[in-house]
């Protein structure tokens, strides 16, 4: 299966290792084709790392028909949903300008 589900499998908290392993990891996957990272409590650094291994991944293998999700990402004890800062969401931009469909608006 090339798309990552870390929440539907309750490992998508920032201390899980599996977690750690992947992000990093995400820029050399070149055949990934979606991800649902949503519903989760990522700290906003762990939420940018995503974003920069994504890209990198995308410089690497430029391709499109890549879907993400990250809506309603929360980190623990926080009352708001996280969204990208502006260099990130950027990036995110620039996916969807070319063929991804990236998700993060709550």
């Amino acid at each position: 299966m090339a798309d990552l589900y870390l929440c539907q499998f309750g490992l998508a908290k920032e201390s899980t290792t599996l977690l750690n392993m992947v992000i990093g990891q995400m820029a050399k996957n070149n055949t990934k084709s979606g991800g649902h990272i949503s519903t989760t409590n990522l700290s906003q650094a762990a939420y940018h790392q995503i974003i920069d291994d994504l890209y990198e991944n995308w410089e690497t293998v430029p391709r499109g028909s890549v879907t993400i999700n990250t809506k309603r990402i929360k980190p623990e004890g926080s009352g708001d949903y996280l969204i990208p800062a502006e260099e990130w969401e950027e990036k995110i931009i620039e996916l969807n300008s070319n063929g991804w469909n990236w998700v993060y608006k709550n």
